[in-house]
Formats: C-alpha cells, sequence, structure tokens
C-alpha cells in the first residue's frame, strides 16, 4: 500500500455559525458521503461563506486557508473523481480549490497528492485520483484562492475502477469488457492517425481523442451517456462496427453526434442541446452533424447489438481543453469479458480470512491477478491466484479487491466486505470432554473433568464454577452435579461457559450383549447379559411384562428368553444391576424385526406412454406392488408415497418409482419416459407478386407422420383444390400484403406452425384513380329545393365503392340533402387505393317579396292602394294579414295591389309562396293622420291690444263639438293654464297669458288639448298638442 509522508496537524476551534452556513468546518464535523461511487448533493446545500479556517495545515497546492469545509468517505474503488461547482447563483463559491487527504482519524492526516488550487476566477474545479486503498477513509477539503470568495456549491464524487487508458488511434484502443462506468480525466491530442474518424461527422476529425473497444457476449440494445467533467467542453462521438473482428480496424460507421454542446456565448449557459452526448432509446436520428439545429439534442438511436460483433468508439474533445469525461452505459446487450470473482471464509478462530479465487474468462487466458487485502492486513497485497490466508492487525469491517487481467487487455475488479467480529469465533468453539472421572457410589468429592478447546486460536485460560483462572483445563475433586468450566483468551476479552455433570455411579459395569435383528417376529432369543459386580446382585428387565421371561419363570436373571408380541416390531430392554451396598449400572439392548430382509417385494411396470410432442408433459407411468405384503404405496421422484399407482403429465426423463408394503419394505426402480419423434414444418420462401389479385401457390413441407389438421389463417383468401382450406398448398388470392400462418397438428397431437409473407405490389402509387362528378346541385332556398351530388369512379382498378368526409366506403354514389359547405368525397378501387376530391355545396337564396314603401293616409281620406311585388318563377301564392282594412279587388287577401282603409296605423305583411314552397316575407307600415279640422295659433300678444290677446282653439263647428281639455306648461314643466268644456272659436274663453293673475312671462309653452269630433264613429276625443310663443 502507498501511504503518504506528510503529516497535517489539524487544530480545533469553536466559532458562531451563521444561519445558512454549512456545520461541516473542520475534520470532526465532516460531511459523510455514504456512497462516493455515485454522489451529487444539491445545486446550493453547502455555504462556506464566513465559516472561518478549520487550522488545517496549509496544503502543498495551496497558498492559504480560508473558509473550509470537510468531506469524507471510505473507498470503495480505486479511483475517484471530484467536482465542486459553485455556479448556481450569486453568491456562489469562486476561485475553487480542492485537496485530497487520507488518514484514519483527524490526528493523523496525510496529504495524497490529490491537490488543485484554482488562478482563473472559475466557480467550479475538479481534481482526479487513482491510487485509493479500498476500506480506508479519506477527507475531502473545499475552500476558494480567495478570502473573500466563500459562497455556496454542489460537490460531487464518482468513484469508478478504471480500464486500462485509452487508447488515442483505434489500433491501441482500451479494451471494455463490461458495462460498468469510468471516467477517464485527461485527454490530449489525436494519436499517430489522425484521420480514423474522417468519414464521421465529427467536422474537423480528431482534437483529443479515446478510443476503445468491445465485443458483444449477449445481444440487445446499447445506450450509454457522455458527460464532460467540464461541463462547458464540447464532446463528440463516432461508433463504428468492426466488421473483421476486434483486432481489425477495418470498420462501419454506425452512428455520429458532433451537434454543439458546450457553452453558448451568447448566454454564458450550456447550449440547447446540452453538456451530454450518447446514444437512447428515445431519439430515431443516427447522425446529427456540427451546431445545435432544431430537432437536435445531442443523442442518437441506440444500437442493437448482435452476438459476436465487435465495435470501437471514439470520443473526441472538441474543446480547447485538456479535461476529460465521464461515461455510464446501458441497455439490455452484455460486452465479452472475464468475471472476476473469490469465495471468502472466516478462519475458525474468527481472526483471518481464507481467500480462493474463482474467477474465469471464456475468451482467453487471465494473465494477471492484483489483490489488496486493505488496512491492516498481512500481507497486504498479493499476486497470482491463490489461495491466500491473510490475518488482520485489528478486528472490523475488510474490504477485498481483486484486479484481474486478460490477454485481450480486459481489466476486471471486485471488491467484497467480510465483517471480522471480535470474539465472533466463541460462536463455533466449544470445550470437548476430554475425560470425566464422576463419584463412586456412597463415596467422596473425588469427581474429576478434563477439557480442551475445538481450535487453539489464541492462548487460553480456564476457571471453574468462577473460581480463578489457570492454564490447564483438568479440574480435581469435584462433587456431585453441575459444574461450570469457563474460558477466555488471555486478558478476558472473549469468554465463553460450558456446563458438565458429575454423577454418582457405581464402580461396576453391565453389559446387556449387542442389539438383535430378527427376521421371523415368532423367534425365541437367548439373551446373555454379563456384569463384573461383585457379591450378591439383584437383576431387573423393562418393561418386564412384554415376551421377557428367565428359567424360573422370573425376569430376574441376566439371560432370560424374549419372544415378540405379534404387533409389536421392535422393542429396547433395559437391565439394571444392583449390587448389596445398593449402587446400581444399567445397559440397554435393542431388538427389532427386519421383514424386508427376506422380502421379495418387487414392481411391476403395467404401462408407459412417452412424451407425445416435443417440451410437453404427457408422459404416463402405471405400476402396481407384487409379491410384498399388501396394501401398497408408491413413491416417485421421492415427492411423497400415495395410494395411487398411476403418475400422469410427466415430462421426458428418468423417474425412480418405489413400491413400499404393509411391512415398510420397499423396492425401487427406474422407469425412462421418452419422446416420440419432433417433426419439422416449414411454410417456404415469401412470395412477391407481380399485380395485386394474382393467385399464389405455397410450397409448404413437414416430415410429420399422421397428419390429423392443417389450419391457414386468415382463412379467407385460402382455397384448396377440393374446396376447403385443409391442405398444405393451398391457392391464395390477397390484394395486399398478408402474413399468413400455416398450423399442422399430427397424430400425437403435436402442433407445429411456421409463417409466410405473400408480398403485394404498392399499385396506387402510380394509379390514375380519380373521382369524376356528374352532376350537382346546389341548396335551394334552405333545403326546399334538397342538394346532391352524383359521382363516379375514373382509372384505378373498378369496382368502385365511394365515401364522404371519410365516412364507411359503399357502393353508393349519390349523396343527398347536403348542407352548404366543403366535403371531401373518396373513392377507393378493388385493391383499396383511396383518391379524394374536395367540393363545395352553395346556398342559393330564393325570391324576394317587396311589399312596398310605407305609405301614410288620412283618417277622412277614401281607400288608398298598396303596390306588392316580387321575382318569384312560376305560380306563386300572395297573401296579407292582419286582414283589417285591406282588401283585394276580388274580395281575397290573394293580390299584390290590395286597397288599405285601416282605422288605426298597422303594419301588413306580405307572404309569398312559390311554386317548390320556397316563401319571401316583406312588411308594409301604413300610418293613419287623424285630420284634427282646427287651427291654434303658434304666438299670441296678451297686451290688451285687442289682438291675440288670447290664446284658443279656432275650429268648423260642423266638425268640432267641444274642446273638452286644453292644458299649457311652462319650459320647467309647471302647469300655467287648465281649461275644460271650452266652445272652439270663442276668441276669449282661452288662456289670457297670466298665472293666478300675474302676467307670464315671455316664452315659449306647450299646449295639449283633447278635441271631440261629431263624425269620430267611437266617440272618443281626439288627443292634440303644440307649441305656443308669447309676447308682450
Amino acid at each position: 500500500m502507498k501511504k503518504g509522508s506528510l503529516v497535517i496537524v489539524v487544530f480545533f476551534m469553536s466559532m458562531y455559525l451563521l444561519q445558512g452556513q454549512s456545520t461541516n468546518v473542520d475534520c470532526a464535523s465532516a460531511f459523510e458521503i455514504v456512497d462516493p461511487s455515485n454522489y451529487c448533493s444539491g445545486d446550493t446545500e453547502f455555504s462556506s461563506e464566513d465559516v472561518g479556517s478549520s487550522g488545517l495545515t496549509v496544503p502543498a497546492c495551496w497558498g492559504d486557508v480560508y473558509n473550509d469545509l470537510w468531506f469524507t468517505f471510505v473507498a470503495r474503488s480505486v479511483s475517484i473523481n471530484i467536482s465542486v461547482d459553485g455556479t448556481f447563483q450569486e453568491d456562489n463559491l469562486e476561485d475553487v480549490k480542492i485537496v485530497l487527504l487520507k488518514g484514519d482519524d483527524c490526528g493523523n492526516i496525510t496529504e495524497t497528492g490529490a491537490c488543485i488550487e484554482d488562478g482563473r476566477g472559475a466557480h467550479l474545479n475538479q481534481i482526479f485520483f487513482d491510487g485509493l486503498s479500498i476500506g480506508e477513509r479519506y477527507y475531502i477539503v473545499v475552500d476558494s484562492r480567495r478570502n473573500a470568495g466563500d459562497g455556496v456549491f454542489k460537490i460531487c464524487t464518482q468513484g469508478y475502477n478504471s480500464p486500462v487508458v485509452p487508447g488515442k488511434d483505434c489500433g491501441t484502443a482500451a479494451i471494455l469488457c463490461n458495462k460498468e462506468p469510468f471516467v477517464v480525466q485527461y485527454v490530449e491530442g489525436e494519436g499517430l492517425d489522425g484521420s480514423e474518424a474522417d468519414d464521421a461527422c465529427l467536422l474537423v476529425g480528431e482534437n483529443n481523442s479515446s478510443w476503445f473497444k468491445f465485443r458483444c457476449a449477449v445481444a440487445g440494445s446499447l445506450t450509454f451517456e457522455i458527460s464532460p467533467t467540464l461541463k462547458f467542453d464540447d464532446y463528440d462521438f463516432a461508433l463504428y462496427e468492426l466488421t473483421n473482428g476486434l483486432e481489425n480496424c477495418e470498420k462501419t460507421l454506425l452512428r455520429c453526434v458532433a451537434s454543439d454542446g458546450g457553452e453558448d456565448s451568447s448566454t454564458g449557459q450550456v447550449t440547447s442541446c446540452g453538456a451530454t452526448t450518447g446514444l437512447d432509446l428515445t431519439s430515431v436520428d443516427l447522425e446529427e452533424d456540427s451546431n445545435c439545429e432544431i430537432g437536435e439534442d445531442g443523442f442518437a438511436q441506440f444500437i442493437n447489438m448482435e452476438v459476436g460483433k465487435s465495435y470501437v468508439l471514439i470520443i473526441n474533445n472538441f474543446s480547447d481543453s485538456d479535461s476529460g469525461f465521464n461515461i455510464e452505459f446501458g441497455g439490455t446487450g452484455e460486452f465479452e469479458g472475464p468475471q472476476a470473482d473469490f469465495q471468502v471464509a472466516i478462519d475458525e478462530c474468527g481472526s483471518g480470512l481464507i481467500i480462493e479465487d474463482e474467477s474465469f474468462d471464456n475468451v482467453s487466458n487471465i494473465t494477471d491477478y492484483e489483490w489488496d487485502f486493505g488496512q491492516g492486513a498481512t500481507p497486504e497485497e498479493g499476486t497470482g491466484p491463490g489461495p491466500f490466508n491473510i490475518s488482520y492487525d485489528e478486528y472490523g469491517s475488510k474490504s477485498i479487491t481483486l484486479k484481474i487481467t486478460t490477454e485481450l487487455g480486459c481489466q476486471v475488479y471486485v471488491t467484497k466486505d467480510v465483517d471480522l467480529i471480535a470474539c465472533g469465533y466463541l460462536d463455533s468453539l466449544t470445550l470437548e470432554l476430554d475425560s470425566i472421572g464422576h463419584i463412586g457410589c456412597g463415596g467422596a468429592a473425588d469427581g474429576y473433568l478434563a477439557v480442551s478447546p475445538s481450535a487453539a486460536c489464541e492462548p487460553f485460560e480456564y476457571n471453574i464454577d468462577g473460581g480463578p483462572f489457570q492454564p490447564t483445563a483438568i479440574f480435581e475433586n469435584l462433587t456431585l452435579g453441575d459444574h461450570t468450566i469457563g474460558i477466555r483468551s488471555i486478558g478476558g476479552a472473549c469468554m465463553k461457559d460450558t456446563t458438565f455433570t458429575i454423577i454418582e455411579g457405581a464402580d461396576f459395569t453391565v453389559d446387556a450383549g449387542e442389539d438383535i435383528v430378527l427376521t421371523d417376529p415368532l423367534e425365541v432369543v437367548d439373551l446373555s447379559a454379563i456384569t463384573d459386580a461383585m457379591g450378591d446382585v439383584t437383576v431387573t428387565w423393562s418393561p418386564e411384562d412384554l415376551g421377557l421371561s428367565c428359567s424360573d419363570g422370573s425376569t430376574n436373571c441376566l439371560n432370560p428368553s424374549i419372544r415378540l408380541p405379534i404387533d409389536l416390531f421392535e422393542i429396547t430392554y433395559t437391565v439394571t444391576v444392583t449390587d448389596a451396598n445398593g449402587c446400581s449400572a444399567s445397559d440397554e439392548i435393542n431388538i427389532s424385526v427386519d421383514l424386508c430382509s427376506s422380502s421379495s417385494l418387487g414392481i411391476s411396470i403395467d404401462s408407459i406412454r412417452s412424451v407425445t410432442c416435443s417440451g410437453l408433459s404427457t408422459g404416463y407411468i402405471a405400476v402396481s406392488g407384487t409379491d410384498g405384503v399388501p396394501d401398497y404405496e408408491y413413491n416417485i421422484n421421492d415427492e411423497g408415497y400415495t395410494s395411487n399407482p398411476v403418475f400422469e403429465d410427466l415430462p421426458s426423463g428418468s423417474y425412480f418409482i418405489v413400491v413400499r408394503d404393509a411391512f415398510n419394505c420397499e423396492f425401487g426402480t427406474v422407469v425412462d419416459i421418452t419422446e416420440v419423434p419432433d417433426f419439422n414444418i416449414d411454410a417456404g420462401d415469401d412470395i412477391s407478386l407481380s399485380f395485386p389479385g394474382n393467385p399464389a401457390t405455397p410450397l409448404v413441407t413437414t416430415d410429420a407422420v399422421g397428419i390429423n389438421e392443417i389450419i391457414w389463417e386468415p382463412s379467407e383468401f385460402v382455397i384448396c383444390a377440393d374446396g376447403s382450406t385443409n391442405c398444405l398448398n393451398p391457392t391464395i388470392t390477397v390484394t395486399e400484403t398478408t402474413d399468413f400462418n400455416v398450423t399442422i397438428t399430427d397424430e400425437n397431437g403435436c402442433v407445429k406452425s411456421d409463417m409466410i409473407t405473400i408480398f403485394v405490389p404498392d399499385v396506387c402509387t402510380s394509379s390514375d384513380l380519380a373521382v369524376q362528378i356528374d352532376s350537382i346541385r346546389d341548396d335551394y332556398c334552405n333545403g326546399a329545393l334538397g342538394s346532391y351530388v352524383s359521382v363516379s369512379g375514373l382509372g384505378g382498378f373498378p369496382d368502385y365503392q365511394y365515401n364522404i368526409d371519410n365516412g364507411s366506403f359503399s357502393d353508393d354514389s349519390i349523396f343527398e340533402n347536403l348542407a352548404p359547405g366543403d366535403y371531401v368525397i373518396g373513392i377507393q378501387d378493388r385493391f383499396n387505393c383511396v383518391q379524394n376530391l374536395t367540393l363545395t355545396i352553395n346556398s342559393i337564396p330564393g325570391f324576394i317579396a317587396n311589399a312596398g314603401d310605407d305609405v301614410t293616409i288620412n283618417g277622412s281620406e277614401p281607400f288608398d292602394t298598396l303596390s306588392g311585388s316580387h321575382n318569384g318563377i312560376g305560380n306563386v301564392t300572395v297573401s296579407w294579414s292582419p286582414p283589417n282594412g285591406i282588401m283585394c279587388p276580388d274580395g281575397t287577401l290573394n293580390c299584390l295591389s290590395p286597397q288599405i282603409n285601416p282605422e288605426i296605423t298597422t303594419t301588413y305583411t306580405m307572404t309569398v309562396f312559390d311554386e317548390l314552397g320556397c316563401s319571401a316575407i316583406d312588411e308594409v307600415r301604413v300610418i293613419v293622420v287623424e285630420n284634427t279640422d282646427i287651427y291654434m295659433p303658434n304666438i299670441f300678444s296678451p297686451n290688451d291690444d285687442g289682438v291675440n290677446d288670447y290664446f284658443s282653439i279656432l275650429s268648423d263647428p260642423t266638425i268640432v263639438e267641444s274642446i273638452e281639455k286644453l292644458v299649457i306648461f311652462d319650459r320647467w314643466g309647471n302647469m300655467v293654464y287648465s281649461g275644460s268644456n271650452l266652445l272652439p272659436n270663442d276668441e276669449t274663453g282661452g288662456w289670457d297669458g297670466s298665472v293666478n293673475g300675474v302676467l307670464a312671462e315671455q316664452g315659449v309653452y306647450t299646449w295639449f288639448a283633447e278635441i271631440r269630433y261629431i263624425s269620430r264613429p267611437d266617440g272618443d276625443p281626439v288627443t292634440v298638442s303644440g307649441d305656443l310663443t308669447l309676447l308682450r
């Protein structure tokens, strides 16, 4: 492991944090990045504004420490890219500088060498480090080059295991062996051959190029996204297929994108095509050339990789920058490459690991193994496939990383974590009993125990029943009962207890003899127990009432005879010997009956049916038990016993069938279920017709035996020679391209299908099909005479069908009662060619009726005559309403010039109907003016000169009967005079020009009068009015 040499001393100081400041202001409060492999904070999540210095010793590449924020992570990969972006708002971080530190704790930190201080006034910066020790802790410190440059920012990390360094030419391209994401930190130059991508859309060829090759192992889609590490960089790419394999650079261009990314100089932001580029599942274009044009987004359509085919990808930085990029792959396809893997086991003492390689490569050989066993490991690193026994200087989480390299140049990593738990070995450690001494019957405390650990993991010490610990595990002079022996590591960190029991025992033994297996349940057996007990002893057997008998008829001898009860097939007897001191010793003997050892049990295969069709489960086996003791049970492939001897719905294969009888005797045999031969069907080559409707005859072939059924779908275009559709080579007639599926069912019920396509040429492209208008009639008088259009077809391929406004096609070529407007008439011929014609149905208004000008008549004058007219054609009908005061010369209301004499003003309506039912209407107003036959002066001068001193009404006394009322108002609406029942022509009977005896002012006045006429038939007075000027 590489270790830094510069020790950085960190001082801690408390500070007052303003609202909005970040709190990760020093090593102890560093923000934990849990997953550094793919982390991004919020755009403005962190702010270094006025946080002050943490006291960090100034890193080698920094000028000073001003307002630094701290982040920490545990390495999960060997490489990491760290970017800090302060471009999101005004109070952002400026002149970004970053340093990467390493250390177990805040008191022991060293520089890694990854350090940058930006002097360009930029708001974003990044560092890359390729040399992380997996499992070790690192710190990221972010600051500004200037004290006043503090502010908000976003931080991102991307951890990965880098492939080999990419080549700058196709021939030196890095081999990609899987789709894991990675970062290329720096790009510079075009390699030895800068013209290799001249056939692509990269405009100026290669600037700063990186080349990668890969071969497809699993067919499927491929997508990827390329993101510049500096977001204003403009990255382009081209993807080729390597037509002669991975080792040859003959290539065919598949995709290319060079649409402008990077910075829009007019806005200072990333262009509308975005900073990222690649292949995705939604784009439809295969190429985007330079400049970001309408409809372009920086992405092209995904490719579908094919197994065994090789591809090469060139990624080019068009910008004048050496900053790199990261790439992430997607899609369902997979790259060909080795599989890095290993097994890890914890040793029996729990303090070390046993590591065994399980990597493989189906394509080439693995040439190199590089192992990193993590911090504190012995050894820390390794080469070769192993196996390895690794110990660690302390317990905890351990990370082991393997990197393998193949002959093709593939580099693949795998990392696994293991927890080494202090004292964890105690779960599996046991104290094994080496020897035990029980206390003699009635004896003193002379028991003893001797034990040993199951694994000598470390020096142990032992105690018993909570006593002092000792280096040996032998304990003497123990009393009767349970005793707990403790085992612990030196120092007592790990401890475990185990309990053993000291019992009281006789100083003699008894042996009941070897277990006995009978083949005849009625057989009598003589037992022969022996004992080394001295003196008189008492012997007892239990159970004593199940077939056991001594020669004296008791059960108290060492050698009784035994005959098992009829229904008992196994029993265990216990013999106990008791000496004169009352001490006892016991032993057991098992006696069982094995009826199966001499059994002739067998199995009969009564019926077998093979699988009728490949891949189906139609097999069948029927068996029966023989020569055993019924009833029988049956078991197939250890799936459990059943009384049913028939096994159905079986796929092909071997089956182990066991029969069991009433005595539990078993017999098994293997039965094979085979498949009947499969058959094939080939619908033949697709057929291309020269003209729609020409007959086609597929040439279907099959090796099926005993064809039961043939089905064509769709069937409506299919006809066999016998008129059915159940043949292999029917005649098919179609007018458009159609897929046909033919399905065969053989005599075993097996079904196979194949498809054939009959391609029909598109005769519509050059068709002269057209719609012809035979006749058309516009809409007259809002439907009084219905509109219609009659069409027919020209050209194309009769017969024709028609529709209107995209409706259903039919044989009807006449469309009636159409409202005024535009219509689309469609025609379709027998080959489904379609043409349309747009036409217009106009609105033709009806005729016009004119009742004449309004008329004013004097109510006392004789009849007047109206003058109606119209421009209708043909026979028309005229009528007038209302009927009051109007009549034609013939006594009807059906003429154009009726006579009128209404008593009051009346509006007459003339209605004219033509012979088609269309109508026209007009009105005429007849104004009746009453002849008042009165005279009213408009000026009078009430000045007592005898002339015009009164305002009165003058009239013909033969016409006017009386003036019932005369009222005069001034200009403000005040009534100045009111008179009633005045006589006409009475010059002194009117207004004298005064108001309440006071002379009225000069001016204009308004008068109203109600006149009663002698000749008025209704007798009602007539109101007249006018203006009057008073002068003095």
